[in-house]
């Protein structure tokens, strides 16, 4: 009786560790959801007319386009001599990097800005550069 008692108490204990193993490695609905909304994200630049350009996100399927809206300093303007690879999304989908030329000097000096993926106010965060932007 004892033997089976123990038995049963062996079970019981290794049942609820693996119950517990699963629930704490499996990730709520809530948060799978959101990680995929913010990664599935494109972002591109849209050219409104033959002086403005516009930076734009969207899902992967096209679905749920939306302008991001950037504010670039004085003499500051996207940098269209490389514009098919300027732009990049964050590994996270949270911050978008881009090419800009700065022409407030004497020639125009190549930049690279940071903006979140919601808009707002560009960051300089490298200068004098060549090549292509690229968020690792």
């Amino acid at each position: 009786m004892k033997q089976l008692l123990m038995g049963a108490i062996v079970l019981f204990l290794f049942s609820a560790s693996v119950v517990l193993i699963q629930t704490s490695c499996s990730k709520t609905t809530a948060q799978s959801t959101n990680s995929i909304n913010q990664l599935n994200k494109i972002v591109y630049f849209k050219n409104m007319n033959s002086s403005v350009l516009e930076v734009w996100s969207a899902n992967y399927n096209g679905t749920g386009a939306s302008q991001i809206p950037i504010t670039l300093p004085a003499g500051v303007s996207y940098d269209t001599f490389v514009m098919t690879n300027s732009l990049s999304i964050s590994p996270d989908g949270q911050t978008i990097f881009f090419t800009c030329l700065n022409s407030n000097g004497s020639s125009p000096v190549s930049e690279i800005y940071t903006c979140s993926i919601a808009g707002g106010n560009a960051i300089m965060v490298a200068t004098g550069f060549a090549g292509k932007v690229q968020a690792y």
